[in-house]
């Protein structure tokens, strides 16, 4: 049985507080709220297989090392030097003996392709609704 990786409503409330706290302008703050509400609609909660949990973990710890597009923020790929380093600093996988540490590296390339071809579709679905 695998992870659920939901978040709850009082680490959401804790997220929006804190962007808050940091100055985050009222609109972001608002379209995050948004986005909070949407998702739990589609309740699109993900099931994390024990085997996948370290890649999932490191690949989310890269959210930040994405490069994007400069005119309209596409998303176009991960900074792989970050990745590396990030990797490197991620207190369960670095620890991992090589062939472990390489086959997470090499999860993160395939989930790296999957979100890419998410990003995409998520700009088209948007695109079409103008």
């Amino acid at each position: 049985m695998g992870e659920s990786t939901a978040v709850t409503d009082a680490k959401l409330q804790a997220l929006l507080n804190k962007m808050a706290r940091l100055g985050a302008p009222l609109e972001s703050i608002e379209q995050v709220e948004r986005r909070i509400e949407e998702e739990k609609k589609n309740n699109k909660d993900c099931i994390v297989w024990p085997e996948n949990r370290l890649a999932v973990t490191a690949f989310l710890a890269c959210a930040t090392q994405w490069d994007r597009a400069a005119m309209d923020g596409t998303f176009l790929a991960l900074r792989w030097e970050a990745v590396n380093t990030v990797m490197a600093r991620h207190p369960e996988v670095k620890a991992l003996p090589e062939p472990e540490f390489d086959e997470v590296f090499w999860q993160i390339t395939a989930m790296e392709r999957y979100a890419l071809s998410e990003f995409a579709a998520i700009k088209e679905e948007r695109k079409a609704r103008e």
